[in-house]
């Protein structure tokens, strides 16, 4: 499915949590995270060094968690997760402007290194930018003026593309007029 990327490193969170996705075809969900070489893919398509410390259950329960956290817009499902892998707060000097940064205690781990993305989203208020797709549960960034957008995609732009957004709109549509015949 194409859309345009979140910003910065939130990203690899939006491309972790869909390889866990409801494909058209099947309509079921499938998961693209079970083996050793999927994980290395992932960890590939994303620059992440194949170096980094992660443990495949651990990280698909982490994936679950934060997903919940994105479709329920709970963040009392990241909690757990900072206490198992604290985050610290540091500062860089960029043109004598001080900014404050994210840093994780645990190095050279992902869980770790994917919690800051999440702190960073969350101070900047990208956070709630966030979104699953009611319908096909797909992870998008709603660049969206107002951040009302609801669906993956009102069109399907591809031969993998869905129009969630048009098939909820024909579904209501079908059900107002089915109760006035």
């Amino acid at each position: 499915m194409s859309h345009k990327p979140a910003p910065g490193d939130l990203e690899i969170i939006s491309n972790l949590l869909n390889t866990w996705s409801i494909p058209n075809e099947t309509r079921k969900a499938t998961d693209f995270l079970n083996t050793k070489q999927d994980l290395v893919q992932f960890l590939k398509m994303n620059k992440i060094s194949p170096d980094i410390k992660v443990d495949i259950t651990e990280l698909k329960t982490f994936r679950g968690d934060i997903r919940k956290a994105i479709e329920e817009q709970n963040g009392e499902f990241i909690l757990p997760w900072l206490n198992l892998y604290s985050v610290k707060v540091g500062l860089e000097v960029e043109n004598r402007v001080p900014k404050t940064v994210n840093v994780p205690v645990a190095e050279n781990h992902l869980i770790s290194k994917l919690l800051c993305v999440v702190v960073d989203a969350i101070s900047l208020s990208q956070w709630n930018r966030l979104k699953a797709c009611p319908d096909c549960r797909y992870v998008f960034y709603d660049h969206s003026k107002n951040g009302s957008k609801k669906w993956c995609g009102m069109y399907a732009e591809s031969s993998e593309g869905r129009a969630c957004g048009t098939i909820d709109k024909v579904k209501r549509y079908r059900e107002r007029n089915k109760a006035k015949v």
